[in-house]
């Protein structure tokens, strides 16, 4: 997801099933921050979570329900990453990238908060998923956008593509590819069994030979 489809999200966009809808984004202005409709109309999406996320979401939720129920006040329906109230207010998507950087320096690593979006696509193309896929998780508007941006970014996945397609014909159409093969370069011919022969047995018959051919030289 991108930093401002994140911060725009509530509970009421996460479902029972184990998905979360991306319905809204924030867009920073001259103003602040504001709510806004996503991307574009393919960015309207619904995407699986985690086991493990679905239920660390389940405990935070419920701990900020517990709270608002112990001081007696409305809990209504919060931002996920703003302040747990009736009248939430939404973490500002600059605010997350720039936290989310400083978390990476301190913990040793390079890269920025959109990366995280781009390391999901390449594990789920490098694992196999079709692009179509792909592209509707990432909200993308197009699958040729997906292709432009992941077609090059890793040949092991390009290399295990092929090799499924190889397995899926073989086996799927193992049976009609032998009958073309059989059918272009023929049927290879049955062989008969080598006969076998004792020592005695070929010595006579060698005997029986030069007697032949003797017999012929003196006629």
């Amino acid at each position: 997801m991108r930093r401002g489809e994140v911060c725009a999200l509530r509970w009421s966009d996460r479902s029972d099933d184990g998905t979360i809808t991306v319905s809204h984004a924030l867009g920073n202005g001259p103003g602040g921050f504001y709510v806004k409709e996503p991307k574009t109309s393919s960015s309207l999406r619904t995407i699986p979570l985690t086991r493990r996320t679905f239920d660390m979401l389940r405990l935070v939720r419920a701990d900020a329900v517990r709270i608002a129920n112990e001081f007696a006040l409305p809990f209504g329906d919060p931002y996920i990453l703003g302040t747990q109230e009736e009248k939430s207010r939404p973490y500002n998507p600059t605010q997350l990238g720039k936290d989310f950087a400083a978390f990476c320096k301190m913990n040793g690593f390079k890269c920025t908060f959109h990366d995280l979006r781009h390391t999901f696509a390449t594990m789920m193309i490098a694992g196999g998923c079709d692009v179509r896929t792909v592209a509707s998780y990432l909200g993308h508007a197009s699958v040729s956008m997906t292709l432009d941006i992941y077609a090059d970014v890793d040949p092991e996945a390009k290399r295990a593509a092929v090799s499924k397609v190889e397995e899926s014909f073989g086996a799927e159409m193992s049976g009609y590819g032998n009958a073309i093969m059989d059918s272009v370069i023929g049927t290879p011919k049955r062989r008969e069994p080598a006969l076998s022969f004792s020592v005695d047995q070929l010595k006579a018959m060698l005997a029986a030979a030069e007697e032949k051919e003797a017999r012929h030289g003196r006629l």
